[in-house]
């Protein structure tokens, strides 16, 4: 049971790094239903932690700011594994915490942040807008709470819920 735990856990890690990567751009859904790709920035096994970016003014913020519930969604194709996380977010705007990270971003990463006007603005022509505005950067840290793996096998499918802890508790489920 453990090794779906450690696959996931690599696959995430590479997946900071690797574009290609299913875990590179997981779906995120927060309390109010809706869904939307994200990039992961960063993960902690050891804090069993995730992070993702956004700007600090999107509705993903203000909807994590009111209820931190998250759920984080990938299909791996390659190794046939659905992984399934319900984490904590915890909103880093205006910290020390958000600072260290936007001042690590490239150039053009931190150029993202400075968009004017606001994410979600109807606008008339892409062309309208700018990014030379004040950085509305935010850091979003998913603290890990539940993860549920589905491996798709030819021989044998398995399904396994782990539950976050000192140590990660897992059953097996009917697949």
């Amino acid at each position: 049971m453990n090794d779906l735990l450690d696959l996931m856990w690599g696959l995430l890690e590479r997946g900071v790094r690797d574009r290609t990567l299913a875990t590179n751009r997981p779906t995120l859904s927060t309390g109010d239903g809706q869904m939307r790709t994200v990039v992961l920035r960063a993960v902690s096994r050891a804090a069993q932690t995730l992070d993702i970016h956004s700007d600090a003014r999107a509705g993903k913020v203000a909807q994590l700011r009111a209820d931190p519930t998250a759920n984080l969604h990938v299909w791996d194709a390659h190794n046939t594994l659905q992984i399934r996380l319900r984490a904590a977010a915890q909103v880093h705007s205006d910290d020390r915490i958000a600072a260290k990270a936007f001042a690590a971003l490239p150039d053009h990463g931190q150029r993202i942040y400075r968009v004017t006007p606001h994410p979600g603005t109807p606008i008339a022509d892409p062309r309208h807008i700018t990014f030379e505005g004040q950085p509305h950067f935010a850091l979003i840290r998913l603290h890990l709470q539940e993860v549920e793996l589905l491996h798709l096998d030819r021989d044998v499918h398995r399904r396994a819920l782990f539950t976050a802890g000192e140590n990660w508790r897992g059953r097996w489920l009917v697949p």
